[in-house]
């Protein structure tokens, strides 16, 4: 079950429930500040609208060589030395194959020498829902052919007050 830790450690400029189309690019601004001297780590994962995570979608934030952007990687995750109240911006490029789920993102402090989510220090998590994109009402005959059945209506009305006078 999916459960945050509301401190000012982690931090993003989503808010809301953002819409969000499978396939497509989620861009943020992602902010994590050290609390102490350390080397950091952060993990995400998805969780389905009850808050129950979602088999298989654990990722890491990787920043690839070359890129200042984070992205979301099933084998990796990049990590940061960092000292006490450091602060890091991250400019994220996620992309998932589903919607209608929640993104939970952790902030992990490393305890030995490689990660490990048994003994490694959660720090800070956030969480926000991922909502899909409201499709277009359905296109049915009795709306195609309305507005010319109004028109139609009016026309001949008028002809009627028009033979009228």
């Amino acid at each position: 079950m999916l459960q945050t830790l509301q401190n000012t450690n982690l931090s993003w400029d989503l808010s809301g429930s953002p819409v969000y189309e499978a396939g497509s690019e989620l861009e943020f601004m992602l902010t994590m500040k050290a609390p102490g001297a350390g080397r950091y780590y952060l993990l995400g994962a998805l969780y389905d609208t009850s808050g129950n995570y979602i088999g298989d979608t654990l990722f890491g934030v990787l920043v690839p060589e070359g890129s200042n952007d984070a992205v979301n990687n099933q084998s990796y995750a990049s990590l940061w030395d960092m000292n006490i109240d450091e602060e890091k911006s991250l400019p994220c490029r996620f992309t998932f194959n589903t919607s209608n789920v929640i993104l939970g993102l952790f902030l992990l402090k490393m305890v030995g020498n490689e990660l490990s989510m048994e003994s490694d220090e959660l720090v800070a998590s956030v969480s926000v829902p991922l909502s899909s994109p409201v499709p277009p009402p359905p296109v049915t005959l009795p709306s195609l052919f309305m507005p010319v059945l109004v028109v139609g209506v009016m026309g001949f009305w008028m002809y009627q007050l028009g033979r009228m006078r």
